[in-house]
């Protein structure tokens, strides 16, 4: 079990510290020089009971133990911190490379998790990992070093007497065995309690709102609690059911003792034994049964470990988006579809179906369709959140799958209806397109968004906090500093995801305004809700059950009296 830990722990940082490796070589000395103070006794019983001691050679004993005492304990405070840095910094390590990994996995396997239970995976699981690697290993080292040193001593001193007290910790072992099974299986309930509790206690939070305006605090509070209370029940279950098999385990560890009292006795009785060895052997053997017992309670910690490490793999398991050798970037900006299909994984039936279309350089592309007709899916294959299942996608004659992700990113921004702003300032949230960008940058950029005017009017101006997700913004005002974001990014190529569907008049139309602006600069792919804003726009396609119905312009596609037409004037009637 340690063995997979170790391994599994280099594999997630995929780094070998020196520090931590120096810490633990110096953890075995530590246990080394633990075991100096018994080899002295051993030599000052057999000088007591051959009645030959000096004061002089009482001294000498008394000095030499004290120096292995204190050389035990220097070595220790130096192995301790060098374990704590080498393994926080190698689970830094590990957390990075967790990150990175998860920004490199398709979009949607996230949609299939629970955020809370995501969260446990990179938090609590993590930290486990972290003291175990920090806490639990150095000490472990050191302390089955001691017994282990202890035992080759003994084995030269009388190596019949070593056996009958090594004899009892292989049986040990087996009830031991039994406790992990009963833990382990105990720690997966617990682990999956934790985590259903970080979920519910996430969507209590964040819906709060939402549970008070239909009058659902009751049921919800209900929901929580039984989260909670089952919580409670397996931690009481991981922590009391393996306790009858440590008990167990200890027992039958410490009745070596009693074993080798009968069998001393009678070798001391034959002669076969010296007085000086049967009492050493008695000495000695409590303590090593103590240490053997501590590293059973310790290894007990390792099941909450590997519980952690596997729900951390099965992460670290998603299958990437591949990556190119060699990236090709492309000169122009013209978009491609060829023939292209695709599915969800959870879904049996296409939502792309054969879709083929072209979105030329700094053009205005308008999208627009019933709901789940694959409009936000062919936005999202586009910035290849996911691949698709069949066809090809181009950008300047080069398929983006042969575009490494980073730079394909650098190609693109992102507008979406469902704005994701993060704790802190809006001058924070508005460098997120730019992290090095200057004041004069961020300014422009707010501007073109028509958002610097809301802005100044802050008590902060753009050092405003904007609270949990920008719930101290507007809708409006969060859609526009959303936008200043993409904007300050200024990538080539702008994707709007229906991003004036759930905000008033007046900031749809200083959102209209800026875009107007841009798109003889950029190539623009918007999905519409509203069609009488999108009237201007260069080319309309018209989806319908993941294909395209048809296409043009606004004239051109109300006079076919098609889709298109239909849905202008349903809204037209609305209004």
């Amino acid at each position: 079990m340690i063995k997979e830990l170790i391994k599994s722990g280099y594999l997630l940082s995929n780094k070998k510290d020196k520090d931590l490796m120096v810490g633990l070589c110096l953890a075995v000395v530590e246990g080394l020089f633990a075991t100096i103070p018994y080899i002295l006794l051993y030599f000052l019983l057999i000088d007591l009971f051959a009645n030959k001691i000096t004061l002089a050679q009482l001294f000498y004993y008394f000095l030499s133990i004290l120096l292995s005492i204190v050389l035990r304990i220097v070595i220790g405070t130096y192995s301790m911190p060098m374990i704590f840095i080498g393994a926080y910094k190698m689970m830094g390590q590990a957390r990075l490379r967790i990150a990175d990994h998860l920004r490199k996995i398709p979009i949607g396997w996230f949609s299939s998790q629970r955020s809370g239970d995501l969260a446990s995976r990179l938090t609590a699981d993590l930290e486990i990992i972290e003291n175990i690697w920090s806490h639990f290993l150095g000490m472990f080292i050191s302390t089955l070093a001691m017994p282990v040193f202890l035992s080759l001593f003994l084995v030269w001193v009388d190596w019949q007497l070593t056996l009958i007290i090594l004899f009892s910790i292989p049986i040990a072992l087996f009830a031991l065995s039994i406790s992990h099974k009963i833990m382990l299986k105990a720690a997966q309930q617990a682990a999956d309690a934790n985590a259903n509790v970080q979920s519910e206690l996430l969507d209590y939070i964040q819906g709060i709102m939402v549970i008070r305006s239909f009058g659902r605090l009751g049921p919800a509070w209900k929901k929580l609690k039984a989260a909670l209370e089952t919580q409670n029940k397996t931690q009481i279950v991981l922590d009391s059911k393996p306790a009858p098999w440590i008990a167990l385990y200890g027992f039958i560890l410490e009745s070596g003792f009693i074993l080798l009292m009968i069998i001393g006795t009678s070798r001391l009785i034959s002669g076969s034994l010296s007085p000086s060895q049967f009492v050493f052997f008695l000495v000695l053997a409590l303590p090593i049964y103590r240490q053997f017992f501590d590293l059973g309670l310790s290894s007990m910690l390792l099941n909450y470990a590997q519980k952690s490490l596997q729900r951390i793999e099965e992460v670290m398991k998603v299958v990437p988006l591949s990556e190119p050798k060699y990236t090709q970037l492309p000169i122009r900006t013209d978009i491609y579809f060829n023939n292209v299909s695709f599915i969800y994984p959870y879904n049996s039936q296409l939502t792309l179906d054969n879709i083929s279309c072209c979105f030329p350089e700094k053009s205005f592309t308008a999208i627009v369709g019933p709901s789940g007709s694959g409009k936000s899916t062919l936005l999202q294959l586009i910035s290849r959140l996911w691949d698709v299942n069949q066809g090809e996608i181009l950008l300047d004659d080069i398929n983006i799958n042969q575009i490494n992700s980073d730079k394909l990113c650098s190609y693109v921004s992102s507008v979406y209806q469902d704005v994701v702003l993060f704790s802190g300032t809006i001058k924070d949230n508005i460098l997120m397109g730019k992290t090095d960008a200057h004041d004069d940058e961020i300014i422009t950029a707010a501007k073109l968004a028509n958002a610097h005017e809301f802005i100044i009017q802050k008590p902060q101006n753009y050092d405003t906090p904007i609270g949990y997700g920008g719930m101290l913004l507007s809708g409006g005002e969060r859609q526009r500093l959303s936008l200043a974001r993409t904007l300050l990014k200024n990538a080539p190529i702008l994707l709007i995801d229906e991003a004036t569907s759930n905000i008033d008049c007046s900031s749809e139309v200083l959102i209209q305004q800026a875009l107007s602006l841009l798109s003889k600069d950029k190539t623009i792919i918007m999905i519409a809700h509203r069609l009488n804003s999108i009237k201007n726009a260069d080319n309309i396609i018209v989806m319908e059950n993941g294909k395209i119905a048809e296409q043009g312009k606004h004239a051109e596609l109300l006079a076919k009296n098609g889709l298109y037409a239909h849905l202008w004037l349903q809204q037209k009637a609305l209004c």
